[in-house]
């Protein structure tokens, strides 16, 4: 895919309507085409912060600036490249949904084990008869989320699989990223991921399922170790190539994977920074404002979130408009040394200047930003004509944005980094 630089409206880079602002614009961009265009700045480059501090001159551009100014778009022919049924997979796909229990951790609700409610996408047998699936009610769905064929055997080889931890965003699913584990499963691996108790669609909001984010990295460990002594799954994972994969809130949780540890006073620094107060930001899928003011000052006084979460069958993470950076200074991602690859949207705050966050502090880590308008919930299933209609806010794209294409470009990053990471 081609790539080319865009400015995007409200960066750095965007100056004033001026011939001088657009002088200055274009002997910036100069400095680094030429080991830009050779092969994309982040693969080049991936200490990118200190080519941003020595390349631009004289208006010395910030990181989050400097991906801006480097962000990928994808073309109508790009768009139309990607777009699913050009590429015929090499495996039928296989879902199973699995339920597990954390005894360790109690339910919301107090009186049992913490549920772990798992789906997973697995590579099937030729003769699998795949069929498409919907989220939503059975006669009006709101999200298309693929073809999978439903509890059939998986793919009889010698050869254990590749396996993905999959973690979904704050108030989300699992299957809204089912466009990434077919393509994953597709391919070769098997792909697992937990809906977060309280923090799911499938069941009541609790205001600690959001706010207790830390207890979303405990629930795909433990989930892990459940699935390895399943007789199904276990068997045919081979534990030396597990990676993880994550969308928003679960970008966090699998770099807290990685080793990543957050700080909830450093979270609520910069928000004053900001002139914001931490506890009044309630993301928009909770909606009791008391009922999220009292847990948050349950949770400020907690420490358990400070703790390493780090699992060390883990070799890769993928994440996906990461949020929480805030929450982790550089010493809190010092101890990422693992593979990490970053993708989020130019119109995706502030996830955008989260990535960017997370990718300053983390040296190794692999940083794209698709260009054209992609948003935070364009990582989201595609929505159906209902769900357009219910639900604008999830299922419409801004003008231009062919969300199927993205999916499919994202995809296949992912899976690219993980074979070059887990070994393909």
């Amino acid at each position: 895919v081609g790539k080319r630089s865009t400015l995007s409206k409200g960066s750095s880079t965007h100056q004033a309507r001026s011939l001088r602002g657009w002088l200055n614009v274009l002997g910036q961009a100069s400095n680094f085409a030429a080991c830009y265009y050779t092969r994309g700045w982040p693969r080049v480059f991936p200490h990118w912060r200190t080519r941003a501090d020595t390349v631009i001159r004289p208006y010395k551009l910030d990181a989050i600036a400097f991906a801006r100014l480097s962000a990928v778009d994808l073309s109508p022919r790009d768009q139309a490249h990607y777009r699913k049924g050009k590429t015929r997979m090499p495996h039928k796909v296989g879902f199973r949904s699995l339920y597990f229990e954390d005894p360790s951790r109690r339910a919301w609700d107090g009186d049992r084990p913490r549920p772990l409610l798992t789906d997973i996408w697995y590579p099937a047998m030729p003769d699998a008869i795949e069929t498409d699936q919907f989220i939503g009610p059975p006669d009006t769905p709101l999200f298309k989320i693929g073809k999978v064929a439903t509890n059939v055997p998986m793919l009889d080889t010698p050869d254990p699989f590749p396996l993905i931890l999959l973690s979904h965003g704050t108030g989300g699913s699992t299957k809204q990223h089912s466009w990434l584990a077919y393509h994953l499963a597709a391919h070769g691996c098997v792909v697992a991921g937990v809906n977060h108790h309280g923090n799911n669609a499938l069941e009541p909001y609790v205001a600690e399922g959001f706010l207790r984010f830390w207890e979303r990295p405990r629930d795909l460990s433990v989930m892990l170790d459940h699935l390895l002594q399943t007789p199904d799954f276990g068997p045919h994972i081979d534990q030396t190539r597990i990676g993880a994969a994550g969308f928003s809130l679960g970008g966090y949780t699998v770099i807290a994977l990685a080793g990543g540890r957050a700080s909830f006073a450093a979270f609520q620094a910069a928000f004053v920074a900001m002139g914001v107060d931490a506890s009044a930001m309630m993301p928009p899928e909770f909606t009791d404002a008391q009922a999220w003011a009292e847990a948050f000052q349950r949770v400020a006084s907690n420490t358990e979130h400070q703790a390493s979460y780090r699992d060390e069958r883990v070799k890769a993470v993928f994440a996906i408009a990461p949020a929480l950076a805030q929450a982790f200074t550089a010493d809190g991602l010092a101890p990422v040394t693992i593979p990490v690859s970053l993708v989020v949207g130019e119109d995706d705050t502030p996830p955008f200047t989260d990535a960017a966050h997370y990718a300053e502090r983390i040296p190794q880590a692999e940083f794209e930003v698709l260009g054209g308008h992609v948003g935070h919930y364009t990582f989201l299933a595609e929505g159906t004509l209902v769900g357009r209609q219910i639900l604008p806010q999830l299922c419409n794209d801004a003008l231009g944005v062919d969300r199927r294409a993205v999916h499919e470009r994202v995809a296949e990053k992912a899976r690219v980094f993980f074979d070059g990471a887990l070994g393909g």
